[in-house]
């Protein structure tokens, strides 16, 4: 195969695949005392990069799919956000997804499928 064969196909290749955007999100975390609320926004894509809510596999969320989840983004978000009062670790509880759109949603039509805001409490 010559290089410029070679090259093209390279270039065939690397167009016909999607670039996945940057993965976005953010978290808000309010402390009152030994109160702690956190509110997170995540896009749907990440979300679903990272945990296996998508039951149907159309590489989109459902708002069952999303409610189905809410007990494995509540296991996923109790392994990854710690949180301590005096040594002590607060137990996440009342841990809520929902679907974002309009002006809630954070990134608008750039947010591939959209948006999820995940929040729990600890105490």
């Amino acid at each position: 195969m010559s290089a410029a064969a070679a090259l093209a196909l390279l270039a065939a290749l690397t167009t016909a695949v999607p670039a996945h955007p940057d993965s976005r999100s953010s978290s808000l975390v309010r402390v009152e005392g030994r109160r702690v609320a956190v509110d997170l926004r995540v896009q749907v894509q990440s979300l679903l990069e990272a945990l296996p809510l998508d039951a149907d596999g159309d590489g989109a969320l459902s708002d069952a799919e999303l409610e189905a989840g809410r007990t494995i983004a509540a296991e996923y978000l109790g392994e990854r956000y710690r949180i301590a009062a005096g040594g002590e670790a607060l137990p996440h509880r009342d841990t809520a997804l929902e679907r974002l759109s309009g002006p809630d949603d954070p990134g608008g039509p750039d947010g591939p499928g959209g948006w999820v805001r995940a929040t729990f409490r600890c105490e």
